[in-house]
C-alpha cells in the first residue's frame, strides 16, 4: 500500500529531523514567553525528542489501520434488481484551522493522507516556525516517494484577515475542520465552506458515591491530568464532578490535597457557592450555567471540581 509506505517514511523522517524541528520550535517558545503566553500553552507548544517520537508513533498507528477508501457498505437490492450501496471515498481538499499545537500538523496530514485527501493547514501564529519545519519535513518525504508535495500545504500568513478569506474559498476547499478551543470553533461560524465541527476537548471525571476516593480516584485523576498525549487524541484537562458525596468533608479534603500534589489552582463549587478557591473565583447560580460557561473556560492547568448531590 503506497499510502502506508509514505506514512511510515514520514514518521521516520520526522525523527531524523528532530534537531531541525526543535531549533524551529525554540523560536516559537521564546516568542511565546516574551508575549506572556500562559504556562500551559507554552507546554503544549513545546517540542521535545520524546514528543516528536510520539508524533511519529501516531503516524505508525495510522499505518496499522485498514484503509477505509473504496469500502462498500450498506448494499441493498431494489425490487427491479438494482443494487444500491454506499462507498467510502475521499472528501477532496480539507482545510484545517488549529491553534498553537505543532503536533496537530503531523496528525492532520496523517489522517488526511490515509483517507486520500489533500490538506491545507492554517495553524496558529504562535507555532508558525514549528509548523513550517514540520511541513517542510513532510513535503521532503512526499517528494522522495514520488508523491506531489502539495498533498500538504501550509498557509504561512497567520493574520485573521487571511483566515477569514480562507473560510470562504468554496471553489478550492471541500470541507473545513476547526481543531481547538470553543473560541476557535466559534470563529468559523461565518465560513461558507461546509464545516465539520469538533468537540472542545474538555475532559471530565465523574466520581459517584461508590468510588474509592482513597486510591482509585486519586490514581485516575493524577495520571489523567499529568499525562500529555501527542497522538491523534489528546485528553488533558480534568473537571471533577462529585455526586452525592458533596457533604463528605473528607472527600473534598482529599481533592484539595490532590491539587497540592499536582501543584494546580483549584475551583470547587457546591450548589453554585464557592466552598474553596485558590487564585480563581467562580460565581455560579445554576448547574447548567456553570457547565456551559465556567467549566469550559477554566484557566490552563486548573483543576475544577463541581460538588453536586442532586443529579
Amino acid at each position: 500500500n503506497k499510502k502506508n509506505q509514505v506514512l511510515a517514511a514520514v514518521a521516520e523522517h520526522l525523527v531524523e529531523c528532530t534537531d531541525e524541528l526543535i531549533k524551529a520550535n525554540a523560536v516559537d517558545v521564546e516568542n511565546g514567553k516574551k508575549n506572556n503566553m500562559p504556562e500551559g500553552l507554552v507546554d503544549r507548544l513545546l517540542l521535545t525528542p520524546e514528543r516528536i517520537q510520539g508524533m511519529a508513533e501516531g503516524l505508525q498507528q495510522l499505518v496499522a489501520l485498514e484503509d477505509p477508501i473504496g469500502e462498500v457498505t450498506g448494499m441493498k437490492k431494489r425490487p427491479n434488481g438494482l443494487l444500491i450501496g454506499q462507498k467510502r471515498v475521499p472528501l477532496g481538499v480539507i482545510g484545517i484551522i488549529y491553534e498553537a499545537r505543532p503536533n496537530v500538523t503531523a496528525d492532520a496530514f496523517g489522517l488526511c493522507f490515509k483517507t486520500g485527501n489533500v490538506v491545507i493547514l492554517k495553524g496558529g501564529s504562535d507555532a508558525i516556525h514549528s509548523n513550517e519545519a514540520i511541513v517542510k519535513c513532510i513535503r521532503e518525504t512526499l517528494k522522495a516517494n514520488d508523491i506531489t508535495e502539495n498533498a500538504i500545504q501550509l498557509i504561512q500568513d497567520t493574520s485573521r484577515e487571511t483566515a477569514a478569506e480562507f473560510m470562504k474559498m468554496n471553489e478550492y476547499v471541500d470541507v473545513l475542520i476547526p481543531r481547538g478551543s470553543a473560541r476557535l470553533i466559534r470563529a468559523v461560524e461565518n465560513s461558507t465552506i461546509p464545516v465539520i465541527e469538533t468537540g472542545t476537548g474538555n475532559c471530565h471525571v465523574f466520581v459517584d458515591q461508590f468510588a474509592d476516593l482513597g486510591r482509585m480516584c486519586l490514581h485516575v485523576i493524577v495520571h489523567a491530568e499529568n499525562k500529555v498525549s501527542f497522538g491523534v487524541v489528546e485528553c488533558r484537562h480534568q473537571r471533577i464532578v462529585l455526586a452525592e458525596i458533596a457533604q463528605q468533608v473528607d472527600a473534598l479534603d482529599i481533592l484539595i490535597l490532590l491539587t497540592e500534589l499536582l501543584d494546580l489552582p483549584i475551583r470547587i463549587v457546591f450548589r453554585g457557592t464557592i466552598v474553596h478557591q485558590d487564585k480563581f473565583a467562580v460565581i455560579s447560580v445554576h448547574f447548567l450555567e456553570f457547565f456551559h460557561h465556567h467549566l469550559y473556560n477554566f484557566p490552563d492547568r486548573c483543576l475544577g471540581i463541581v460538588a453536586w448531590d442532586d443529579y
